[in-house]
């Protein structure tokens, strides 16, 4: 593991910078030196969402999607239930230092996103391991901990996410928590949390169906009342009409979506593939042009990505188990027209989950994992040369490795699970 994780964070980054032409150079090591030393980050998400709640709170005769999202052509795309930091934001401190307390908000988050990662490699990892396979001193706990904080603070999707100054940096966290409170079996919380996450991102109500159909009722029952409380207080702040005009929004990017080369979804991919809007520039004030077949391959794969997250599995094996739950959350992210990187931060903690489970007796074998540490090395890096690609048919379809290596770790997560017995499930 540690030669791995040296291989990973070193090795491939410096062939990248070195082999890449001067251009495409750019690896991993921008975001963390970005993210972690230098004193301004971007506030990507939390700019706009800012903008959103000024307007709200100022005198206007518009809903706030239709003149910030439509006539602004600003990128507001989230629900108004996301805006309640912002209300907690202005009972607590001046305006002028909200962008300073989002910065350290999102510090804190990734730092107890690497915690909370640690500790659920080392809860599966003494789930599934006899006492003889276990560290036989602190030293061996403590270099294994240090190689997944590295890791951890290494992967391309988390510090992306603080490098632009995202909410998804306090998502990818709440998703590690879940996850873990999912394997200590605190089933309430956990779905009282994952309520809280759709409340921000609406793709994340697929989990609350799933757990109905998995029959995981205190799950299910704790997301009811979590999120049906949020979306009341959404209404009777910010207003019925505000509220249901993100039915709108919603509507326009399942039928657009983003052509832009950092969209890791079907979408995206198929956008680039036939050169339906811009690959290599980021366009803040337009979203890619609508086209048929882009908006059928991405309606069919996000139907064909749920439905088979959702059927039906045989009592015999780990249904509605964590690694199924896993499935569930990879799958809502694949499905949704516009996957940017850094949604992929919760593959972190489905890594850590899974790595133990890999080295079972009973699941073990060097093709799994060779196959498993492939798809890490192409979801934690980042590829910039693959640019050199995007204006050549067909080939630009490389471009989109991340969402490539998120499928196969996706069909590794669905064998993983027929492979565990009863007596194995999490």
């Amino acid at each position: 593991m540690a030669l791995f994780a040296l291989f990973n964070i070193i090795g491939i980054n410096l062939c990248l910078q070195v082999l890449s032409p001067g251009a495409y150079a750019e690896t991993v090591f921008a975001p963390i030196i970005h993210s972690f030393l230098e004193r301004e980050t971007s506030q990507d998400s939390w700019e706009v969402m800012n903008i959103a709640f000024s307007y709200l709170h100022s005198s206007h005769d518009k809903t706030v999607y239709s003149e910030i999202f439509f006539n602004n052509k600003i990128k507001f795309q989230y629900p108004l239930s996301s805006l309640f930091p912002f209300i907690l934001l202005d009972w607590t401190i001046p305006e002028s230092e909200w962008r300073y307390a989002l910065k350290i908000i999102n510090y804190i988050a990734v730092a107890f996103n690497v915690l909370l990662v640690s500790k659920i490699f080392n809860l599966v990892l003494i789930k599934t391991s006899n006492r003889k396979n276990l560290p036989h001193s602190r030293v061996d706990a403590l270099t294994r901990d240090f190689i997944v904080i590295c890791l951890s603070l290494s992967f391309y999707p988390i510090v992306r996410a603080v490098q632009l100054g995202q909410i998804q940096v306090c998502l990818n966290c709440l998703f590690a928590l879940v996850t873990w409170l999912l394997l200590k079996k605190v089933e309430r919380l956990a779905g009282a949390l994952t309520a809280i996450m759709a409340l921000i991102k609406p793709q994340y109500l697929i989990i609350y169906i799933w757990s109905f159909i998995r029959k995981k009722y205190q799950f299910f029952v704790w997301f009811s009342i979590v999120f049906t409380s949020g979306l009341l207080t959404s209404f009777m702040v910010f207003g019925s009409e505000n509220n249901i005009d993100y039915l709108k929004v919603l509507s326009f990017i399942s039928r657009h979506g983003e052509s832009f080369k950092n969209n890791h979804s079907i979408n995206g991919l198929v956008n680039r593939l036939i050169f339906n809007g811009k690959n290599l520039q980021w366009e803040d004030h337009a979203f890619a042009p609508f086209n048929s077949i882009v908006y059928i391959s991405t309606l069919a794969s996000s139907l064909i990505l749920i439905s088979i997250a959702l059927m039906p599995i045989s009592p015999k094996r780990s249904e509605g188990g964590t690694i199924d739950f896993l499935i569930i959350a990879l799958s809502s992210t694949m499905a949704s027209p516009i996957a940017w990187e850094h949604h992929y931060g919760i593959l972190l903690p489905i890594y850590a989950a899974i790595l133990p489970l890999s080295l079972m007796e009973s699941t073990f074998s060097r093709t799994n994992i060779l196959l498993l540490a492939l798809t890490y090395v192409f979801c934690s890096n980042y590829f910039n040369v693959t640019d050199l690609l995007a204006n050549i048919p067909i080939l630009n379809i490389f471009q989109s490795y991340l969402f490539i290596a998120a499928f196969v770790l996706l069909l590794y997560l669905y064998r993983l699970r027929s492979l565990l017995l009863p007596t194995q499930r999490l």
